[in-house]
């Protein structure tokens, strides 16, 4: 945790806790958005991109594509039992569980996968150097200067060491802002969290797998 990137700690850190006093958060939500649940794919090449300069293949009604499929990481997944499930939630404590004065928003975030091979495809995994990387953009009551949406920030969250293919993390904002920054750096109640990109990182840095979904 404490390796996560300082960008999203020092952006989030803008956010201190809203006292009422100072409460605004008129930009639009649902009345209810508690996170979401998925599932992980393998992550492949773009089409074009860096590695098809162009396409050099079509399907059977005419849209172009690029063969065969170039995976980005060497690992794989076990195509019997391989998975890896990604859930986020996010709740406003009333008051905040760190025990700063006010009311705050915790994100949290787990990861859990299994069946996860070496290069070989049979061979459980067993490495260090596994990563959980996140782009999110953040919109927000901060306690000076009102509701705004900051910039992106990517962040990474190591992983433990791949365990006979099985790796899983559990992470929060309270305690990654509260490691870097101390008592008061948490967001505020009035947070909403954008997704812009969520994968595993093998322990090369190789995008390994992102949200979807797969059928055979």
């Amino acid at each position: 945790m404490k390796k996560a990137l300082f960008t999203v700690a020092a952006v989030a850190a803008l956010g201190a806790y809203a006292s009422s006093a100072s409460a605004q958060c008129a930009f639009n939500e649902p009345g209810k958005a508690k996170g979401l649940k998925s599932s992980l794919v393998k992550a492949y090449a773009a089409c074009p991109g860096i590695t098809f300069a162009s396409p050099n293949t079509s399907t059977m009604a005419g849209v172009p594509g690029c063969a065969t499929p170039f995976a980005l990481s060497v690992y794989k997944f076990d195509t019997a039992k391989g998975k890896c499930d990604i859930k986020t939630g996010q709740k406003v404590e009333v008051p905040c569980s760190t025990g700063s004065p006010g009311n705050c928003s915790n994100l949290s975030l787990s990861l859990k996968c299994s069946g996860i091979n070496n290069a070989d495809g049979v061979t459980p995994n067993n490495q260090s150097g596994w990563n959980l990387n996140t782009v999110a953009r953040a919109t927000f009551n901060d306690n000076s200067n009102g509701d705004m949406t900051v910039i992106d920030f990517p962040a990474q969250f190591p992983l433990p060491a791949a365990s006979g293919g099985k790796f899983s993390g559990k992470f929060d904002t309270n305690t990654l802002l509260n490691g870097l920054f101390g008592p008061g750096s948490e967001l505020p109640a009035c947070t909403a969290i954008q997704i812009i990109r969520l994968a595993v990182a093998d322990p090369a840095g190789n995008t390994f797998a992102t949200m979807g979904s797969s059928g055979r």
